[in-house]
């Protein structure tokens, strides 16, 4: 049987799993969670994607599974912390972008584009859940609230802005928009926002 670990605590009533995918869902819906949230998964020390849709490896009895269980606060913690390096993987990609610009080469352009999108897309799908997260248990004054608005119709408006510039095939502003816009308003959620937030959870603990 596989040797499984929760919290680096073992399980040995979860090692009668033999596939991988079985053993997620027993612990996403068991009282093993406790309202806590599966943050990370590592086979033999190697991390596996939660976002592939089917998990089926099958474990054998030298296998060790660890599991790294969080609550809602925790997780949303854990993306902040995270969040930088998110936003210099899409800064890369801008930086893609603008270099294709520069040479003409459109088709590069195009891909670099889509895949910037698609890393706003899922960066703005993440904060909107943790700053949720952070509203419910009311880790954001007033005042960040504001800029928080603030800085979400700007997102926003840029998004649109870079829609409209590629529709239109405005290479130039859509460049403009993305280097210095977008840039700017990834920052700003760094800087801004998730600094705020922390310092205002340094307080509580």
């Amino acid at each position: 049987m596989a040797n499984i670990l929760i919290n680096d605590q073992i399980a040995p009533e979860l090692s009668k799993f033999t596939d991988l995918e079985t053993l997620i869902n027993q612990i996403s819906l068991s009282g093993q969670t406790d309202d806590k949230y599966i943050a990370e998964v590592k086979v033999n020390g190697g991390a596996v994607d939660l976002l592939v849709e089917h998990i089926s490896e099958r474990l054998n009895e030298t296998d060790t599974v660890s599991f790294k269980l969080l609550t809602s606060i925790e997780l949303a913690f854990e993306v902040i912390e995270s969040t930088h390096k998110y936003i210099e993987c899409i800064i890369k990609k801008i930086d893609e972008v603008v270099i294709s610009c520069s040479k003409g080469d459109i088709n590069e352009l195009n891909t670099c584009f889509t895949e910037v999108i698609e890393l706003v897309d899922i960066f703005t799908q993440l904060i909107t859940k943790t700053i949720s997260t952070f509203r419910q248990s009311d880790l954001i004054e007033r005042e960040t609230q504001v800029e928080i608005h603030e800085i979400e119709s700007q997102l926003l408006m840029i998004l649109k802005g870079l829609l409209n510039a590629k529709e239109l095939n405005n290479v130039s502003m859509l460049c403009d928009l993305l280097q210095y816009e977008l840039i700017d308003n990834l920052t700003r959620w760094k800087i801004q926002i998730f600094s705020k937030i922390k310092n205002k959870h340094g307080q509580h603990i």
